[in-house]
Order: structure tokens, then sequence, then C-alpha cells
């Protein structure tokens, strides 16, 4: 993660160990959800400094390409890519 602003990194994650295609932060800011080449759905808890790993799913039969979370804060909007 990187402060837009200053151009520093805050923080790396170690998973997913793919490619990774999707990022989305939940409307409060303390959540972030990613995804990516091996079909896996993450959220971490985010304080804005560091963050946690707090559950995971596998999810597709595809790489997953977007996500986005409704604004309750729920994570409601997965894409698929081409499976291959």
């Amino acid at each position: 993660f990187w402060n837009v602003a200053s151009g520093q990194r805050i923080t790396t994650q170690s998973e997913p160990t793919k490619g990774l295609y999707a990022v989305a932060f939940a409307p409060s800011g303390r959540e972030v959800a990613v995804a990516g080449v091996d079909k896996m759905i993450r959220i971490y808890g985010w304080n804005g400094t560091s963050s946690r790993l707090g559950r995971s799913a596998f999810a597709h039969d595809a790489p997953i390409v977007a996500l986005a979370y409704s604004p309750d804060g729920k994570p409601t909007v997965i894409a698929e890519g081409v499976k291959g």
C-alpha cells in the first residue's frame, strides 16, 4: 500500500503469491478486500498503517479481476476473468 500524497510505501502484503488483480476498500476504510489469479478473496482489517488477514475464501472458477463494496460495507460485487 502506498500513500498517494507522499509517494511513500506504507506496508506490503505477503499474500497472494500470484498476480493480484482486484483491490477494494470498504466505505468505512477499515477493511480492504484483495483477489486475483489464485481465485481467493482475502479481507484484511486496515488501520491506516498496517493490515491483518481477517478472513479468506476460495471463491470462483476463474481469476477474480474486480471487487467492490456496497455502501453498507459488505463486499458484494465480484467479476471473474476467463478460465484458462
